[in-house]
């Protein structure tokens, strides 16, 4: 519950989970790119690489 929200904080800040978590999803955003260099130039392709994209940038 709410009342254990600092420990749990506590444990995310002392192990970087969110700096290894930005890390693995920016790879990851990386490999989709990658592999939508493969498709044909249309707006799916478009579209999806904006999401990758953003799915990385976003700060919230």
């Amino acid at each position: 519950g709410l009342e254990q929200i600092d420990t749990v904080l506590e444990a995310i800040e002392s192990t970087q989970a969110i700096a290894y978590t930005s890390q693995s999803a920016q790879e990851e955003a990386d490999l989709a790119i990658e592999a939508l260099a493969e498709l044909p130039a249309s707006p799916y392709r478009a579209a999806l690489y904006g999401l990758a994209e953003f799915s990385v940038d976003r700060s919230y």
